[in-house]
């Protein structure tokens, strides 16, 4: 009897019970958002799981459930429950900045924004991406590829929806990092970003951005933790293949007491690299510095990541890596038997050549230049086997925010931002590889090169010195070096947007965007495969044969600017389930370049002469030379060009906010 009335007592409490669960949600990406606390009295709820969900059980009556997350606005619900009801509520939580992100970096929202887009986690980058480039995170999002090229490090290019980079903008902070003379990205240089990313977000066609910016392919929002995060500190050690190491540390304070907060981070890494000759070494450094008040919110951001890294091209016959994998791919047997298979991590531009030093000359040798090999001819001294990859890429491009976010009233906001760019490095590659050959591994026969330098400067007389005594008596004049292109820069801009809530359903946002880029396109000599010193002519300003050292400039010396004005202006109706976005941009751009290696101008009044180092030109009975005043280096007028974009879209959502729907959209771009 006992037993039984236990029984119904367990059975009369169970009827009594009713349940509450589903899932919690940043508001602005869609991500779950795992330990946020779910609520129903004080002290008594529960944290919500890796996933975002979270379960009840609780006695039919009336509750007052709060959910919250530290730098999310909490939200209270009141509900009441009736016996064996079960409620599903998917709670989206705002975070303390959404207007700042959504104005500033141009964030789609979900169910909201027009467009499609797929939002990569900070737990995704860590548990996926490795020490991958921060592209390859993205493979797994739709519309998206990404390579990691040749395999060099940091050399990972993304195309989405079949777009590549000069189509795609990209963003870090709503400020756009594309260069702004060919659009590319070039991924070495941020990569350490993966420790510092809130969010990655990818949006594909084009996109929610209201800036003028080219990106009919998507757009590719990278957002940097800041004071809005949990307090953290992290280090982390890495081993890979390669003998690939890289150490990292990284702190956020959160928010502090006094208002102010701040993120820091570190890196180093270095490796042979897997394939062949793709060696990397680099530093990342990042540095961000907030401050909240009443109506402002101030931040100072500063990072950037100088490296070093061999590359390998990305394209060359298949047979060559992999005679199975040519077969799998169908290329016929007599194709694949006159190509050597050196293995997948063969790098075709890994070169070899050994030093040695001249002792005397073989009897009745040929006059010089001796034809190669110079070992049938000159007596020697062995030395050092020297290994290179002729290609190699090294940069530093330091940029740094300054940003203000005023509240000015609850429907007025107004973001200004300015930053400055700097960048510095470039790669490296021969001067020429014609007439070179192969060794039997595979590498180039730099030793042709190597000959053919230290043999050209024995004079008829066997100047056993190696010499050119009409350029100098004790050094060897070079015919072949490895070269540097640079691409050196510095950029500047400034980016101002104001966003009116002028209704409870609709919202205006204007801004402007005004950038300058000046860039610096020159070679220099990076290392000379035997020899001293090269004769150029390529600078028709400067004396002939001029003697140029490794470090020294010759071909060319540019310089490209270029002028950027837009402005645009964005609606959004959003009422219930309907959200309807119309944007339209203007931009004017202006291109100028200088070329200091060309016949500087003067300008005589009624025509422009060109005048070279060398060049006596007499025009209208005046004699005008190098030195005649009012010279000045060569350059292109200014070449404007005006652009503009229009962009419309809406969003229905039918599934009452339980399920992700499908947004519909139309667009029009000129």
């Amino acid at each position: 009897m006992i037993l039984l009335l236990f029984a119904g007592g367990v059975s009369l409490l169970h009827g009594q019970l009713a349940t509450v669960k589903g899932k919690v949600l940043d508001g602005l990406t869609g991500e779950p958002l795992p330990g946020a606390s779910v609520t129903y009295g004080p002290g008594k709820g529960m944290v919500t799981r890796f996933d975002g969900t979270y379960e009840l059980e609780l006695t039919a009556d009336n509750y007052t459930l709060a959910y919250s997350y530290v730098g999310f606005e909490t939200k209270t619900f009141e509900v009441s429950l009736r016996p064996g009801q079960t409620l599903d509520q998917v709670v989206r939580l705002n975070s303390i900045t959404l207007k700042e992100v959504a104005i500033v970096a141009d964030m789609a929202r979900d169910r909201k924004t027009p467009v499609a887009f797929s939002t990569i986690s900070p737990r995704q980058i860590s548990e996926e991406l490795g020490s991958q480039d921060l592209p390859m995170i993205l493979n797994h999002t739709p519309g998206v590829y990404a390579t990691q090229q040749g395999g060099g490090d940091g050399d990972a290019r993304i195309n989405i929806r079949g777009f590549d980079q000069t189509n795609i903008a990209v963003m870090i902070d709503g400020i756009p990092v594309n260069d702004m003379q060919n659009r590319r990205v070039f991924w070495s240089n941020w990569f350490g970003l993966d420790l510092v990313t809130g969010n990655v977000q990818v949006q594909r066609g084009l996109s929610a951005s209201k800036l003028a910016l080219p990106s009919i392919g998507g757009t590719l929002n990278i957002l940097t933790k800041g004071i809005d995060d949990r307090q953290s500190t992290k280090f982390r050690q890495e081993f890979g293949s390669g003998n690939y190491t890289r150490t990292t540390f990284m702190h956020n304070s959160g928010k502090l007491d006094n208002g102010w907060g701040f993120t820091i981070s570190g890196s180093y890494k270095n490796g042979d690299g897997l394939v062949d000759g793709t060696f990397t070494e680099g530093f990342f450094y990042f540095a961000k510095i907030e401050k909240i008040t009443k109506k402002h919110r101030i931040s100072f951001t500063g990072f950037g990541a100088p490296q070093n890294h061999g590359q390998r091209s990305f394209k060359g016959e298949v047979a060559e890596y992999s005679h199975s994998f040519a077969r799998e791919l169908g290329i016929d047997d007599d194709v694949i038997s006159r190509i050597p298979d050196r293995g997948r991590y063969y790098n075709q531009h890994v070169g070899q050549w050994e030093d040695y030093s001249l002792i005397g000359v073989a009897n009745n040798p040929p006059p010089p230049p001796f034809p190669a090999p110079a070992d049938e001819y000159l007596i020697t001294r062995r030395g050092q086997l020297n290994t290179i990859n002729e290609r190699t890429n090294f940069y530093h491009k330091p940029q740094f925010t300054l940003r203000d976010f005023w509240q000015i009233h609850n429907g007025l906001s107004i973001s200004t931002s300015a930053y400055v760019s700097i960048g510095r490095g470039g790669g490296t590659q021969l001067r020429s590889r014609s007439g070179l050959g192969q060794t039997d591994a595979g590498l180039i026969d730099l030793q042709e090169y190597y000959d053919s330098n230290i043999t050209n400067s024995l004079n008829a007389e066997y100047n056993y010195v190696n010499v050119n005594p009409e350029f100098s008596e004790t050094e060897i004049q070079a015919s072949e070096y490895v070269r540097v292109a640079r691409n050196d820069h510095f950029w500047t801009g400034f980016l101002s947007q104001a966003n009116w809530e002028m209704t409870d359903v609709l919202t205006l946002t204007a801004g402007v965007d005004f950038r300058y880029y000046k860039g610096s396109q020159y070679s220099k000599i990076h290392q000379f495969i035997g020899g001293d010193y090269y004769i150029d002519n390529s600078d028709l300003n400067a004396p002939r044969n001029e003697m140029k050292r490794e470090g020294d400039r010759l071909f060319r010396n540019q310089e490209a600017h270029v002028a950027w004005g837009g402005a645009f202006a964005q609606a959004e109706y959003s009422e219930g389930p309907l959200t309807v976005t119309a944007n339209l941009t203007a931009a004017r751009t202006g291109f100028m370049g200088r070329d200091y290696y060309r016949a500087r101008t003067l300008d005589v009044g009624d025509t422009t002469l060109a005048i070279d180092y060398r060049d006596e030109i007499t025009y209208n009975d005046e004699t005008y030379d190098r030195n005649s005043p009012g010279l000045e280096t060569y350059q292109t007028e200014w070449i404007w060009v005006n652009g503009f974009t229009s962009k419309l879209g809406a969003n229905l959502d039918l599934t009452d906010n339980k399920a992700k729907s499908a947004p519909s959209m139309c667009r029009a771009t000129l």
